[in-house]
C-alpha cells in the first residue's frame, strides 16, 4: 500500500512538472535560472562578504555561476575564497558546482554599494519578460498560494 502511495505522489509530481513545462514551454528554464540568479544577487553581501563591494554575479547556467569583479586583484582574492563562497551558496539550497570569475567593469546599477537599486533593476527585468496572459495568471496564482 505504501509503495502505491509513493508511486502516485511521484506520478502526480511529474504531471505537475509536465503541466508547468507545457504552459511555459521553453521559458521554464530561463525563469528558473533568473530566479536563482536573483536570489544569489539578493544575498550577495552575505555570500561574498567584503568582496561584494567589488563583484557581482552576472550569469547562472548549468550549475555554474559567473561572477564579474572589477580588477584582477579582486579576482585573485575571490579565487582564494571560492570554496567558502560555494558553501554559503549551498546554505541557500542552490546547486552551484563551479564559479567562473571574470574581470571587467561592473554595471553602475549593480555595484555592491546600492542593494535597493539592484533589487529594483531585477524586478523591472522580471516585468519586461514576454509572457502570455495565461502564463501571467498562472504566476499570480503561484504567488498567492505561497502567501
Amino acid at each position: 500500500m505504501e509503495y502505491k502511495k509513493e508511486y502516485f505522489l511521484a506520478e502526480k509530481s511529474r504531471d505537475r512538472d509536465g503541466f508547468i513545462r507545457s504552459i511555459f514551454k521553453d521559458k521554464t528554464d530561463t525563469i528558473v535560472k533568473e530566479n536563482v540568479l536573483s536570489l544569489i544577487r539578493s544575498k550577495w553581501d552575505y555570500i561574498s562578504g567584503n568582496l561584494a563591494l567589488h563583484s557581482w554575479p552576472v550569469k547562472y547556467a548549468g550549475a555554474r555561476l559567473t561572477v564579474r569583479v572589477e580588477k584582477s586583484v579582486y579576482a585573485q582574492e575571490m579565487n582564494m575564497y571560492v570554496n567558502w563562497i560555494m558553501e554559503r551558496i549551498k546554505e541557500l539550497s542552490i546547486n552551484v558546482e563551479s564559479i567562473k570569475i571574470e574581470t571587467g567593469p561592473l554595471n553602475s546599477n549593480f555595484s555592491g554599494f546600492d542593494n535597493q537599486k539592484k533589487n529594483e533593476e531585477i524586478k523591472t527585468s522580471d516585468n519586461k519578460r514576454d509572457l502570455s496572459k495565461a502564463q501571467k495568471e498562472f504566476l499570480e496564482g503561484l504567488k498567492k498560494s505561497e502567501n
